[in-house]
């Protein structure tokens, strides 16, 4: 097993909408002709997915000022948030991707590499973990592309004559049916498999960073147990207690920005869908409560993700006091140990621009922001009734 077992996931998912986290190839001074036209390919099909979501989010934000009453402006100020958080974080990893693949790297680098270190660690365990989520969120994919498909399908059949001009293609023969439907699939595709990307990209280094700090904790406590260690052992330890610090400060400057412009935009998501769902007919309950599912879904993982490397780096000061250090007869190695005792008290934890902590409690604090705008909402709906 190695690291790539994990990463293949993301990686998989960045190839599949135009951008290949290669260094090789990146480095490479003399590409074959067949690598260049595949790297042009691959440019082509990462704009037409950038220019398609900048296109349905446009036509998003234009009924919304054409509606003719709040109900109908439910839905297009759903899409409109939605799409411009999936559109903020796809752009904000692009730009930021020569960080991205120096965190893959450093990942690479310090995964366990011996068998011997992987049944000590219990490396299996994580990843069966993380494969089983992996696939459990794929079927939750599907379903969800499926059920807004015939969503969209429908509401494109009984569209009232008053959104004419939003509608460019009308049900007027079997080609435009067949056109729409395949334009329809093909927006809910690329929605969905940048949305995975999203989650499956920090959810990926969030497991690798907390099975590391877990691993550092066992080892901490088991290298500490000895009254015979060394400086150069003890070395080792800090050596990659610090690496895994820096690691998590790359991934929080990545993420920083998204987990703000998310916080702000998923409780008026979550709002919404609730809303859409209460006022809406019966296409629009049963579609926006499977897409409120996976929406959840969705918005949670960077929150339980976040509590998780926080737990699990909180677990290193615990492991080095239950590892009874004070009973080590070098005392040049027991004072360094009573210094990272003080160190190790700093756990690591991700933030929404310095605003707010990505953990648990914050994410339910971002429901209780949730309900109070959806009252709002119904409230207001029930007024202009």
């Amino acid at each position: 097993m190695s690291a790539d077992d994990f990463l293949n996931v993301p990686l998989s998912l960045l190839k599949n909408i135009g951008i290949n986290l290669s260094e090789n190839e990146k480095l490479r001074q003399n590409l074959a002709l067949r690598k260049k036209i595949k790297n042009f390919l691959r440019k082509i099909h990462f704009f037409n997915i950038v220019t398609n979501l900048i296109g349905v989010l446009i036509m998003n934000i234009f009924p919304i000022f054409v509606a003719v009453n709040f109900k109908d402006s439910f839905l297009f100020l759903l899409n409109t948030s939605y799409f411009s958080t999936v559109l903020f974080k796809l752009l904000t990893v692009v730009y930021q991707k020569d960080k991205l693949l120096q965190i893959f790297n450093n990942l690479r680098q310090i995964f366990p590499k011996t068998k011997s270190d992987q049944d000590r660690h219990q490396t299996v365990k994580y990843y069966q973990k993380f494969s089983s989520f992996w696939k459990v969120y794929r079927t939750i994919l599907k379903v969800t592309a499926v059920v807004m498909i015939i969503a969209a399908l429908a509401i494109f059949f009984n569209h009232e004559e008053k959104y004419d001009s939003i509608f460019i293609i009308k049900p007027t023969g079997i080609f435009s049916i067949i056109l729409h439907t395949i334009c329809t699939s093909w927006n809910t595709i690329i929605l969905l498999t940048v949305q995975a990307l999203n989650d499956m990209l920090f959810v990926t280094i969030a497991t690798m960073l907390s099975m590391n700090f877990d691993n550092l904790s066992r080892d901490f406590k088991s290298e500490l147990s000895k009254s015979n260690l060394n400086m150069k052992s003890l070395k080792i330890l800090i050596d990659r207690h610090i690496n895994l610090f820096e690691l998590s400060e790359k991934t929080q400057e990545i993420y920083s920005s998204i987990f703000l412009y998310s916080f702000v935009n998923s409780s008026v998501i979550i709002a919404l869908f609730c809303a859409d769902m209460t006022v809406g007919d019966v296409v629009a309950k049963v579609s926006g409560l499977v897409s409120f599912a996976f929406i959840s879904l969705h918005t949670f993982l960077p929150y339980y993700h976040g509590q998780k490397v926080y737990d699990s780096s909180s677990r290193i000061f615990y492991s080095i006091i239950d590892s009874k250090w004070y009973n080590l007869k070098n005392e040049s190695v027991k004072k360094s140990v009573g210094i990272l005792l003080t160190n190790a008290q700093n756990s690591v934890f991700f933030t929404g621009c310095d605003f707010f902590v990505v953990d648990c409690e914050t994410y339910m604090n971002l429901l209780m922001s949730a309900y109070s705008y959806f009252t709002l909402l119904i409230n207001i709906h029930q007024n202009l009734k």
